[in-house]
């Protein structure tokens, strides 16, 4: 299991950290359960490495805009206006390891979250295993 950082494109549905199986239906599950897109992967300014998860089918679909994702990429740098131009329905952000798999969301991306306004700062001061505990079932 991983942590992962969650951005609905519903503005009612709250930003947060969610504890998902590291396998391909447990990603699409989490973003509605379309399929899944090639994975962006972007290397952030402190060396970080993560992989945004968005549903392949987002546009034919006619999902949502995704205006809060857009917020948090510029915020991470990320200035590629067609990345940002494709953010329909959810987003789901993991790490990734010097290997390419998926590890648990950086830090600076929860930082950078807070610092846009669209997570509240008690949950990026959550460690992955402070997440684990508190699903049901616990760690």
């Amino acid at each position: 299991m991983i942590t992962a950082l969650l951005v609905p494109a519903d503005p009612a549905r709250p930003v947060g950290l969610v504890e998902i199986a590291d396998r391909a239906r447990a990603y699409s599950d989490a973003i509605g359960g379309g399929l899944l897109d090639d994975t962006t992967t972007a290397v952030l300014a402190g060396g970080d490495t993560i992989a945004l998860y968005l549903d392949e089918q987002r546009t034919e679909r006619g999902l949502p805009d995704n205006p809060r994702a857009a917020i948090l990429l510029t915020r991470l740098v990320l200035p590629d206006e067609a990345l940002r131009a494709v953010l329909r329905g959810d987003l789901l952000i993991t790490g990734l390891d010097i290997r390419g798999a998926d590890t648990h969301v950086p830090p600076v991306v929860l930082a950078r979250a807070v610092q846009a306004g669209i997570m509240p700062a008690s949950l990026s001061a959550r460690s992955p295993e402070d997440v684990a505990a508190s699903r049901p079932g616990g760690p």
